[in-house]
């Protein structure tokens, strides 16, 4: 997509992109930087140590029902994401932006995991993707499902109630 093409749909001056970002790969890594900070903020807020398995259990599905909204409803990016997973300088950008993510949800499992709240045995790098890889999918996949007759992820019930069904698979298998 061109810059002109972006400013059309924007309704914005193809200079105040150049003013203000310089070029449209930065245009791109800034919206990356961007979204890579509001789900920072959701971690921060919601990933705080939890005192036991309740607590840890409720934070958890907080973080993803709050997650999976902002991923939905903000999908396009994602969808660029996953577009440009074969690009490698799209690639790099992505990987510096978003690798504090699954560090911070990692470090939220980790001590949960020295608490004693959920096994020892597990990896928490593991059951960080497991956390959030279903998430991603459902919001990637959201237009396939529904040509499948597939419950749809536009409604936030249904995405709320996907949330809670993945919680209770996820805790019974890890305390």
């Amino acid at each position: 997509m061109s810059i002109r093409s972006i400013c059309d749909k924007v309704h914005c001056n193809v200079s105040a992109i150049s003013y203000h970002f310089g070029s449209k790969e930065e245009l791109y890594h800034s919206c990356l930087r961007e979204e890579g900070q509001n789900v920072m903020a959701i971690i921060n807020s919601v990933l705080t140590t939890p005192e036991n398995k309740a607590d840890f259990k409720a934070k958890l599905k907080l973080f993803l029902d709050q997650f999976f909204e902002h991923s939905y409803t903000n999908r396009e990016a994602i969808l660029i994401i996953s577009k440009d997973v074969n690009s490698k300088s799209a690639m790099d950008s992505v990987q510096t932006i978003f690798n504090q993510i699954p560090e911070a949800i990692t470090a939220f499992l980790k001590e949960a995991q020295n608490k004693g709240i959920i096994r020892k045995d597990l990896e928490v790098e593991f059951l960080c993707n497991y956390l959030t890889n279903p998430i991603f999918m459902q919001v990637l996949f959201a237009e396939v499902s529904k040509s499948f007759k597939q419950k749809d992820m536009a409604d936030p019930q249904t995405r709320h109630d996907f949330v809670a069904q993945h919680i209770e698979i996820l805790t019974t298998g890890i305390f």
